[in-house]
């Protein structure tokens, strides 16, 4: 599913770039990917807790792995905390490996490209989800993805469109 949204997303930034024109139906269906997109992030790092304040966590009957039970009646509330804060080293591993999921089908290029194209980055509009979704691939210091972004804006973006949006 993933392509298909980078690739959707990417197809009506060329149309938009390319006919010097806003497509609302499609605008708004690139904020609610992109939306999709920093949220499958951020639920990675997002934890459900009992009324204790006890992270809720049941073993896989199959595998023996713990697993966040996210609909499970205990969890009264959820608490989205930093990857350093993450109390399993699985948990962070999976953070992680969804941000590398991302990047590996385009998102961080997708992401540049956005902020490239887009003259400023006002709340709510495109620029500023795509600085969001930014954000959550590059949080906990994702160097992989960094380097993506690094060689994205040092190969194509020699005016410096991406710091002026």
């Amino acid at each position: 599913m993933v392509p298909r949204f980078v690739r959707y997303a990417s197809e009506f930034e060329s149309y938009v770039e390319d006919n010097d024109q806003t497509d609302h139906d499609g605008s708004e269906t690139c904020h609610i990917i992109l939306r999709l997109m920093r949220d499958h992030l951020v639920k990675a790092r997002t934890l459900p807790l009992d009324s204790s304040g006890s992270v809720v966590v049941e073993r896989d009957s199959k595998t023996g792995e713990s697993v966040n039970k996210y609909d499970d009646p205990r969890v009264v509330t959820l608490k989205t905390v930093e990857v350093g804060e993450l109390p399993r080293s699985e948990d962070r591993l999976r953070f992680v490996n969804k941000q590398l999921t991302l990047m590996k089908h385009g998102c961080v290029e997708l992401m540049g490209r956005i902020m490239m194209t887009q003259d400023t980055a006002e709340d709510g509009d495109l620029a500023d989800e795509a600085l969001e979704v930014l954000d959550e691939l590059q949080h906990g210091g994702n160097l992989k993805v960094r380097k993506c972004l690094y060689d994205l804006l040092s190969k194509e973006d020699m005016e410096g469109r991406f710091f002026e949006s």
